[in-house]
């Protein structure tokens, strides 16, 4: 996710490719926020029921996932052209946000971490998989004041996943389909896995999956 918004900080509108600047910032916004909603929803109950601080852990990445949403809003609504943010600079912004992700990105690391190490080792590739499952459904736009976990976060994150589709058909965003990836192992490629950055010179990948 980082490249894609360094990727976005350093693009400029062109006569050639007049979206493009558009485009990218729609799919970081949407990569980024389908990741947030889906971790809630399937990372943060592990956490919470099996870490022995996990309602301290879970409180503490919420807080920072909402000022990483924050700051997403933020150039979302740059992007579009809110009055209520022109004061902001455009580098101020993707400042923000890549300082933002970095701090996220590092918690997340270490949450992953802890839980690869907690959960039984079968368990791994259950949670991943409904990690995959839950970002394909899940909201394309950041919602930093809504509910992010329990009961009423889950049904949030369902309700805004509806809004969000129905205003990007009507704004024409660009939203990714992100591949399968493989089921992880325990260890390292879980969180690569996680955060959708797989080690690609992984001795232990399979012969047909480097042909892939």
């Amino acid at each position: 996710m980082k490249e894609l918004l360094d990727e976005v900080a350093h693009a400029r509108p062109s006569s050639a490719e007049p979206r493009r600047l558009r485009e990218l910032t729609d799919t970081f916004m949407a990569i980024t926020s389908r990741h947030l909603a889906a971790v809630d929803d399937t990372l943060l109950p592990r956490a919470r029921a099996t870490l022995t601080d996990g309602h301290e852990v879970v409180a503490e990445y919420v807080a920072q996932a909402r000022r990483l949403e924050q700051a997403l809003h933020a150039m979302k609504a740059s992007m579009y052209g809110d009055a209520n943010v022109r004061h902001l600079h455009g580098d101020e912004l993707w400042g923000e946000a890549g300082t933002l992700l970095e701090e996220h990105e590092k918690r997340e690391v270490v949450l992953v971490d802890r839980l690869a190490t907690s959960l039984p080792a079968d368990e791994l590739p259950g949670l991943a998989e409904r990690l995959r499952r839950s970002e394909e459904h899940a909201p394309t736009r950041p919602h930093a004041y809504t509910p992010h976990t329990g009961l009423l976060g889950r049904l949030g994150h369902r309700a805004w996943a509806v809004a969000d589709r129905f205003w990007d058909s009507a704004e024409g965003r660009v939203i990714p389909v992100r591949p399968r990836p493989l089921h992880p192992r325990r260890n390292s490629l879980l969180t690569r896995y996680l955060l959708g950055a797989p080690r690609f010179d992984d001795p232990e990948r399979p012969e047909r999956d480097a042909r892939a």
